[in-house]
């Protein structure tokens, strides 16, 4: 794939899904807490549309896995510019994975705010989502990605 410039634009961000359990509050803070990624996408090729969902789910390291403290899904939507000009013979979305980090980086500080302002006023309000590599968790989101080694070209 010859290099060429890719153009992207946030066009919307949505709060999708926000859920609280304040029954399961310790108040013990030496009991360590579980912060969990997930994604969630969708790609149009005919309109260059990236709907990006991230949900960020928070647990105690020691609970079952159900016992769910804070949960909270955000959508970005990116526009891609000239989207037929990354497509691969086969119709594949071909695109450097700094793009890709790029995309869980920003899709990630969105979700960060919005769980920031839906948390104040509970019990968890004090809780902050880390700050995470942003690299290591789209090489999470999208293995085969990395994988296929597709530089930043």
């Amino acid at each position: 794939m010859d290099k060429k410039e890719i153009g992207i634009a946030i066009r919307k961000i949505k709060d999708i899904a926000f859920f609280v359990n304040e029954t399961l509050f310790d108040n013990n803070i030496s009991r360590q807490i579980r912060v969990d990624f997930a994604n969630i996408y969708n790609l149009n090729t005919d309109t260059g549309l990236l709907n990006f969902g991230v949900r960020i789910i928070f647990r105690y390291k020691d609970a079952k896995v159900d016992d769910i403290l804070v949960s909270s899904e955000v959508e970005t939507h990116f526009q891609i510019a000239d989207i037929k000009n990354h497509l691969t013979e086969d119709g594949q979305v071909e695109l450097p994975q700094n793009v890709w980090v790029t995309f869980v980086s920003l899709a990630v500080t969105h979700a960060r705010a919005l769980l920031a302002k839906n948390l104040a006023g509970t019990v968890y309000q004090n809780f902050i989502v880390p700050i995470v590599d942003a690299t290591a968790l789209a090489k999470s989101f999208f293995p085969n990605l990395f994988e296929q080694n597709i530089e930043n070209k």
